[in-house]
C-alpha cells in the first residue's frame, strides 16, 4: 500500500428539485431521463480512486461501438467503494438486499461522441440476492464478496464468487476541506458526472441505463494508503498494468440524491434498453 497526497469527492443530498422529464437526455442539464424508473436507491459514504491506464489497453474490453473516453489524451479505470441504501427495484424493498456495501471497477466511454458514460468491468457486492439479481436482471459482472466499511474513512473488501477469490483490497484515508465544485473540462467533472452505464460484450447488443441525481460537492483528501488489488482480479481486467498509487483520489460522504415527484430523496434509473 502507498500513501497518497490525492484528492476525495464527497456528493450531497441536499439541492434544489431537478427537472422531471426531457425529450432529449442532457446530463449537463441535470434532465431526468425519459421512461418509467426501474428502481430507487441512495449511495453514501463513496470513495473514488482512480489509475490511469493506456487506452489501447482497455479497448478490447469494452464494447466495439463503444469508445474509451480520455482526458486531455489519458485514460483511467475507478474503483469506486460505496454504501446502498434504500435499494427499491421497481419501488419494492427486497429483504437482504436493501442495504448493501459495493465497489465497482469501471471505466470511462462514449457512443458516437456523444453520450458518455461508464463500463463497468467488475463489481463487487456484500448481498447474495444483489448480486445473482443484478448479474441476471442488469446483466453486470457482481461479485459476492465480503466488504466491511468499519468507519467513513476506511474500506475492505475479499472476494468469494464467482470467479477466482481475491483478498487484500484495503482503503484508509484522511477528508480533508470542502473544494469549489467541478466544472466542465476539469478532471474532476470527466470522472465524476457520468449519468450512465452500458453493457454489452463483443456479439451482443450494446446496452444502456441511465440515472438521475444530483451533481457531486467535493473535499480534500490529505492522505491515503490504497490497494489496487480490485484491479489484478477483474475478469474483464486482468491485461492492466497500473502502479500501486492510483492517479487521482475522491470521497463522497454524503447521500447523493434527486428529488422525484414526491419530494423523496433518491436515485433513480430510467432501466437498461437497448441502443
Amino acid at each position: 500500500m502507498t500513501k497518497q497526497d490525492e484528492l476525495v469527492h464527497v456528493r450531497s443530498s441536499e439541492g434544489g428539485a431537478l427537472p422531471r422529464r426531457a425529450p432529449c437526455f442532457n446530463a449537463a442539464k441535470m434532465e431526468r431521463p425519459e421512461g418509467k424508473a426501474q428502481g430507487t436507491q441512495r449511495w453514501q459514504g463513496l470513495l473514488f480512486s482512480h489509475w490511469e491506464v493506456s487506452a489501447q489497453v482497455l479497448k478490447p474490453l469494452v464494447h466495439p461501438r463503444l469508445t474509451v473516453d480520455t482526458f486531455e489524451g489519458r485514460a483511467f479505470v475507478g474503483v469506486v467503494a460505496f454504501e446502498m441504501r434504500s435499494v427499491r427495484p421497481f419501488g419494492f424493498a427486497v429483504p437482504t438486499a436493501t442495504d448493501f456495501y459495493e465497489i465497482n471497477v469501471r471505466t470511462y466511454v462514449h457512443l458516437d461522441g456523444r453520450e458518455p458514460g461508464v463500463v463497468f468491468l467488475s463489481l463487487d457486492a456484500d448481498s447474495t440476492l444483489a448480486t445473482i439479481a443484478a448479474r441476471t436482471v442488469w446483466r453486470v459482472p457482481y461479485h459476492r464478496s465480503r466488504i466491511t466499511h468499519a468507519s467513513e474513512t476506511a474500506w475492505t473488501c475479499d472476494r468469494s464468487w464467482p470467479g477466482p477469490p481475491m483478498k487484500g483490497f484495503r482503503a484508509q484515508f484522511d477528508i480533508g476541506e470542502a473544494l469549489p465544485a467541478q466544472q466542465p473540462g476539469s478532471l474532476e467533472y470527466f470522472l465524476a458526472e457520468r449519468y450512465q452505464f452500458y453493457t454489452g460484450g463483443e456479439g451482443e447488443p450494446l446496452r444502456r441505463a441511465r440515472v438521475h441525481h444530483s451533481p457531486y460537492p467535493l473535499r480534500a483528501v490529505p492522505r491515503c494508503e490504497i490497494s489496487n488489488a480490485l484491479l489484478g482480479v477483474c475478469p474483464a481486467a486482468r491485461a492492466l498494468r497500473t502502479s500501486s498509487a492510483p492517479a487521482s483520489m475522491w470521497k463522497c460522504s454524503e447521500w447523493s440524491a434527486c428529488r422525484d415527484e414526491r419530494g423523496a430523496r433518491c436515485a433513480v434509473s430510467a432501466g437498461v434498453r437497448r441502443v
